[in-house]
């Protein structure tokens, strides 16, 4: 689960497979190889990729799944995972869940595609457990990478990968293998209001969508959620409650402590879903009340409107759209009904 490009990262996310992704990551760390990026830079990478009309990625150009989709994996969740503090923004890359043992090392990893490495990034886990996330473009334009994993010997920055190779096992740390897929030939998120994130996200696609015939048809068969086999990282809509927000006055979105997102479970996006950093709303996730408004519901004009926390706590979260990019919130633990005051927190995009 993806953090900041060749970055060792010095802050432990939390002591969860799940737990992985931006938040802290920009704080500290060290270089390594192309270096990191900075808290100002609203990217990700250190060495991002570009747009190249020349290359053209379509369904075909990935010819192996990363795990084998008859024996090795159970199931498969698509993009949009929200699960704090690693992915308050929703994540980037889907999981393939792993059959049988999960222990380090029982499964190869295999590339998808031709290739070469561009980059290795660290993940340092409590107890001193660490895993890696291998990197490889396809073009300056495509890039694909997996992650929870370790490199094969002899894999390093510079390898040149075939289809078919074994690059990488399971790491041991997850029941997942993630994978994810950048493209800077697409056009800009329309679910993806914040520049920053737009920026850091933006070429975020859907890595089935580039495999075809019967191993496609088999692959989207393992999805666990049929409604949205792909998923989405763009939940926004202009003058809706639905979606990311940023503390007012935090200069880098990408520090997941200071947001928030109001989306759905991605395997069941029926079912409402709030995930926070711990600004404004204790750190965690959380599900509302069945008779609450639907997020996509709250507007300008719907005024303070109520929510009824479970989750990671329990009380009332009270929330009103003052405009359409901003958000004042606050949360009263155990309460049954509540008034804002002088701790409420505001939140734009």
């Amino acid at each position: 689960m993806r953090t900041p490009f060749i970055l060792s990262i010095s802050v432990l996310l939390v002591a969860t497979a799940s737990a992985c992704g931006k938040v802290g990551a920009l704080a500290g760390g060290a270089g390594n190889g192309s270096g990191g990026a900075s808290s100002g830079s609203c990217s990700i990478l250190a060495n991002p990729g570009s747009p190249n009309s020349g290359f053209s990625a379509s369904a075909g150009l990935f010819t192996y799944s990363p795990l084998d989709v008859n024996t090795e994996i159970n199931t498969i969740a698509p993009l949009g995972n929200l699960i704090a503090p690693g992915h308050v923004f929703p994540s980037d890359h889907i999981y393939l869940y792993m059959q049988g043992s999960t222990a380090a090392g029982a499964h190869n990893v295999i590339a998808p595609a031709d290739g070469n490495v561009v980059g290795i990034t660290t993940l340092n886990h409590p107890g001193g457990f660490v895993d890696y996330t291998l990197y490889v473009a396809v073009d300056r334009s495509f890039w694909w990478f997996v992650g929870h994993v370790q490199p094969a010997p002899g894999i390093t920055v510079g390898s040149t990968i075939t289809a078919g190779d074994v690059v990488a096992t399971n790491s041991g740390w997850s029941t997942a293998v993630d994978f994810g897929v950048y493209n800077w030939n697409q056009s800009s998120n329309p679910g993806v209001l914040d520049d920053c994130i737009q920026n850091a996200d933006g070429m975020t696609d859907a890595p089935l969508s580039f495999y075809q015939g019967a191993l496609r048809t088999a692959l989207y068969n393992r999805v666990n959620s049929a409604s949205t086999p792909d998923g989405t990282i763009g939940l926004d809509v202009a003058g809706e409650l639905v979606g990311f927000w940023t503390q007012e006055g935090n200069a880098n979105p990408l520090d997941q402590n200071f947001d928030v997102t109001f989306g759905y479970q991605i395997v069941a996006p029926g079912i409402a879903q709030i995930a926070s950093g711990g600004t404004g709303l204790p750190q965690g996730d959380y599900t509302v009340g069945v008779s609450d408004p639907d997020f996509r519901a709250v507007t300008p004009s719907s005024g303070v409107v109520t929510y009824h926390l479970s989750g990671s706590a329990s009380g009332v979260l009270l929330v009103q759209l003052v405009s359409a990019g901003r958000l004042k919130l606050e949360f009263f633990p155990g309460a049954g009904s509540a008034s804002f005051d002088s701790n409420a927190v505001y939140f734009v995009r």
